[in-house]
C-alpha cells in the first residue's frame, strides 16, 4: 500500500505547531531572566537599606596595645554577622596605613 503524501495543510499545522513552541519556551527563558535580575536588584536594594542602619566608632578605650574597642549601634530590624573593622593612620606625610582592625561576630539589633 502506498504511503499518502502530506498535505499543504498538514505542513502548514506542523510548522505552526513548532513555531508556536519555540516562542513559548522562549517567552518562558525571558520571564525567569527577568525575574531573577529583578530579585538580584532587590536584595542588593535590601542590603544596602539595612547597611545604612548600622554605625561604627571608636570608644577611645585600648584593649591592648594596638587594638581599640568600637561600639557597633544596629538599628535595623536584623542581625548583623561577622563584622570586620579596619581604621587608618596618618604616618610621615600624611599617608594612612592599617594600624589595628577589630572583629565582632554578632551585633543584634537595638
Amino acid at each position: 500500500m502506498p504511503m499518502a503524501q502530506p498535505s499543504a495543510l498538514d505542513i502548514g499545522t506542523l510548522i505552526t505547531g513548532v513555531a508556536t513552541a519555540v516562542g513559548t519556551i522562549g517567552a518562558v527563558i525571558v520571564a525567569l531572566w527577568i525575574a531573577r535580575k529583578d530579585r538580584k536588584t532587590a536584595q542588593t536594594r535590601d542590603e544596602k537599606d539595612q547597611a545604612r542602619k548600622i554605625s561604627v566608632w571608636l570608644t577611645g578605650e585600648f584593649a591592648e596595645e594596638h587594638r581599640r574597642i568600637i561600639a557597633v549601634a544596629n538599628a535595623s530590624t536584623l542581625p548583623v554577622h561577622n563584622v570586620f573593622v579596619g581604621y587608618g593612620i596618618a604616618v610621615g606625610a600624611g599617608s594612612p596605613t592599617t594600624r589595628a582592625s577589630t572583629r565582632a561576630s554578632t551585633a543584634t539589633p537595638a
